[in-house]
């Protein structure tokens, strides 16, 4: 991935890339951003360039080639003038990708390719989330986030751990 497009390297006839084989080919024009991609059920999640939208880029069959989509397209307004600085990957138990836009917002999008899923929600955590990581822990993954809030006038900042979403 670059930040002109997304391109494959497939090397000599046994897949072993070598100063003389190489072998490039660009698969799409949208560039990516600076984030590293998330890969989601076997499709590279990423950052286009100018990080206000999100694609998946997975390996196609019936076209023999690699291809994506916006999975932004249908909640853009949650995009529109804002750029994406983190997200982490939480796959047990329901597959979301959790986002940080720009002005501290935290959103998710729960994505399951096989079934056609994508649903973005957005979360209020009385503050500006500034990052986030997801720990396995035992049977399940937990979503970290870094909140920074004012408390007594001064600027502080929490890590804070979502609660489980097995009932």
């Amino acid at each position: 991935m670059t930040n002109g497009g997304e391109w494959s390297a497939k090397g000599n006839e046994a897949g072993v890339i070598e100063p003389t084989a190489i072998n490039t080919k660009q698969y799409s024009y949208n560039g990516s951003g600076d984030l590293s991609p998330v890969i989601i059920d076997g499709s590279a999640i990423y950052q286009q360039a100018r990080g206000s939208v999100i694609r998946d880029l997975g390996y196609d069959f019936q076209v023999d080639g690699y291809r994506g989509n916006d999975l932004t397209i249908f909640s853009s307004h949650l995009f529109d003038k804002f750029t994406i600085v983190d997200w982490a990957y939480q796959q047990i138990p329901h597959s979301i990708l959790w986002v940080v836009r720009s002005d501290g917002k935290l959103l998710g999008m729960t994505f399951v390719r096989d079934q056609e899923i994508r649903a973005w929600h957005i979360h209020d955590l009385g503050g500006e989330c500034e990052s986030v990581a997801v720990v396995p822990e035992g049977n399940e993954d937990f979503l970290y986030v870094q909140v920074k809030r004012t408390v007594n006038g001064k600027v502080v900042r929490f890590i804070e751990k979502l609660n489980s979403r097995l009932i």
